[in-house]
């Protein structure tokens, strides 16, 4: 059987996701924010010789899979994942999930260029280049989620929908931390920061309007999320697959530092 990770494991089990802080973000920053007793946030387990060797969780049907060798017992992980009727995709380091792919029916299976960036690596963007032209870029607060979703829309790379409650609830609650780029009043590109612990945070939803590509906008919403969480000594991660994204990470500073994965069933 898997161990339930609760509160009572707590110090132990962040202590087996920190010998890889970066590639556990999604699991640090989720603990961080939900706890380890929330029945929306579940977390298993497998232990060997008295040490954590392997680990799942599952939220909102999204399940991310973190391993320190490839002997964990995939039967156990395979029965936990059958008795989550509402997955919808499995994440995790590239080749942590080749002996769950190989037995698993899944539509589709992506590899993503995994980075990281910490403040001395950082190049920021230069603002003063949009002020100049009338442009704000501004803290997204809930009443702006229609919005986001508006842009979101219109973004072909995006397939999984948001509803325009749900993602009031994530700016209400700042389980997203979005910033956005405007003129006039209209959404011209936007980012966003998701999975936030006491060491870095993810960055996610990248993504500019897209008859306005090409102008930095991208660059400049990715260097303020950085700007804020190196205002608290905090590494960055993000992952992508876009290859014309990677001159704008690059140009930041990231390099990239694994490949991440994610299949989609």
């Amino acid at each position: 059987m898997l161990e339930r990770i609760g509160e009572g494991q707590r110090e132990e089990f962040i202590a087996f996701l920190l010998k890889n802080p970066d590639f556990n973000t999604y699991f640090l920053g989720d603990i961080a924010q939900f706890g380890l007793d929330n029945y929306l946030f579940q977390v298993y387990a497998e232990r060997r010789r008295d040490k954590y060797i392997a680990a799942m969780f599952n939220l909102y049907g999204g399940v991310c899979f973190t391993t320190q060798t490839q002997d964990f017992n995939r039967f156990r992980f395979l029965m936990q994942l059958s008795n989550w009727q509402d997955k919808y995709s499995l994440s995790g380091v590239a080749g942590s999930l080749d002996r769950f792919a190989d037995v698993l029916g899944y539509s589709s299976r992506s590899v993503f260029q995994f980075c990281k960036l910490t403040r001395d690596q950082f190049q920021p963007f230069d603002f003063d280049v949009l002020w100049s032209q009338g442009i704000t870029c501004r803290w997204a607060g809930p009443d702006d989620a229609a919005k986001w979703c508006s842009l979101r829309a219109r973004i072909d790379e995006f397939t999984t929908p948001y509803s325009v409650e749900g993602t009031r609830v994530s700016l209400k609650q700042k389980s997203w931390r979005t910033v956005l780029l405007e003129y006039d009043g209209l959404p011209l590109a936007a980012a966003s920061i998701t999975s936030e612990h006491a060491l870095g945070g993810m960055i996610v939803s990248v993504m500019t309007r897209p008859d306005m590509r090409g102008r930095g906008f991208a660059s400049a919403c990715v260097s303020w999320l950085c700007e804020y969480l190196f205002s608290m000594n905090k590494f960055v991660c993000l992952f992508y697959d876009n290859p014309a994204a990677a001159g704008v990470y690059e140009r930041l500073g990231f390099t990239t530092i694994g490949l991440w994965e994610r299949i989609v069933f």
